[in-house]
């Protein structure tokens, strides 16, 4: 859908407030950019990451080769997708866990029978940390994912989520306005059958 479709869609769930008497196109814009904003926190990464923006930035190494990417204010809780080793000239493999050491193992990361040579780059990300090897590498390019672009009302607009994500974001904005109205039982609604979504939706990621 597009944004002016949505603003349609969301008008017929206010009591067909289509005239915008109730709550003005301002207002619902406002709605359906802090629904967009709670989906993206709420919702498991792997289930936005297909639709949503990428910013690259440059990170230099510092000690233990760790980098500390910051100064993030559009990233998405630290959605760290893909890691450029800029000294070799290749990406880096992102592992899955929880422990940086294992960098150091070089069974893990690939030594060539015992000669000590790790082949290719590896990364593994932590919160706003991003820990590479080999210890060559001293500067990294990195993508993470960036909160979608504020929707307008215009007819060529068109939010960056998935479409099928659409009638949760629909429902996220309209508890904001009910909430707004001081309607706590039809906020409380819409926020409830968006929760459930997107815990489905976690829950279909967690299982895979």
């Amino acid at each position: 859908m597009k944004t002016t479709e949505l603003i349609t869609h969301l008008q017929y769930r206010l009591e067909d407030d289509t005239s915008n008497t109730d709550f003005d196109v301002n207002q619902k814009l406002n709605a359906l950019n802090a629904g967009q904003r709670t989906l993206c926190n709420l919702t498991e990464l792997e289930t936005i990451s297909t639709s949503l923006p990428t910013q690259e930035t440059s990170w230099s190494m510092n000690n233990a080769s760790v980098c500390e990417v910051v100064n993030k204010p559009d990233s998405i809780r630290n959605g760290i997708v893909r890691v450029l080793d800029k000294s070799n000239n290749r990406f880096c493999d992102i592992m899955p866990g929880s422990k940086p050491e294992l960098l150091s193992n070089n069974y893990i990361v690939g030594d060539t029978s015992g000669s000590g040579t790790i082949i290719g780059s590896y990364a593994m990300v932590f919160a706003n940390r991003v820990y590479v090897s080999p210890s060559s590498i001293l500067l990294v390019d990195i993508w993470y994912l960036k909160h979608p672009n504020k929707l307008v009302n215009s007819v060529d607009d068109k939010p960056e989520l998935d479409e099928g994500l659409h009638d949760i974001l629909l429902d996220l904005a309209e508890a904001e306005l009910w909430k707004s109205d001081n309607q706590q039982n039809r906020a409380s609604a819409a926020e409830n059958k968006a929760m459930a979504q997107i815990e489905v939706l976690n829950t279909r990621i967690a299982s895979d």
